[in-house]
């Protein structure tokens, strides 16, 4: 239930993301953050910093969603030379990109908010609130 399916594209920039998000109902204290760029385990930061700026809007301070994204990027667009062990990534386009992930997460966080359900009670004028055990033994003439 806590798990949202998430996925944007865009012919232009040559991109294709899907993956899964936690709704604004869940959070962790340590963040979970899978990105996958071709199907390979990637680091980037610009795309964990944009997840996350979504998320500071709906969960508590110091908490954190998990998601896990996979972009298809067509290879001539991505540096894969920023880090010797190839795992941090840079592509072309990239703020447009991560942009475009942006308002896909974000578009599904406020759709699933329909489903945070709060419930509160009214006490409607001269209506006795119910008696308790205690509260009743204090009125003259009740035995509780």
């Amino acid at each position: 239930n806590e798990l949202v399916q998430v996925a944007c594209e865009d012919d232009k920039l040559q991109f294709k993301m899907s993956g899964y998000i936690t709704n604004a109902n869940f959070n962790m204290k340590k963040p979970a953050f899978l990105l996958f760029i071709n199907h390979r385990l990637v680091h980037c930061s610009s795309i964990k910093k944009a997840v996350d700026q979504v998320y500071t809007a709906y969960l508590p301070k110091h908490t954190h969603c998990f998601a896990y994204l996979s972009l298809e990027i067509h290879p001539a667009n991505i540096d894969v030379n920023v880090h010797p062990t190839k795992r941090e990534v840079h592509f072309l386009n990239e703020d447009r990109i991560v942009e475009k992930i942006q308002e896909a997460i974000e578009g599904k966080l406020l759709g699933g908010n329909a489903s945070r359900t709060f419930y509160t009670q009214t006490l409607l004028p001269g209506v006795v609130a119910p008696l308790t055990a205690q509260s009743a033994r204090r009125l003259p003439g009740v035995v509780a």
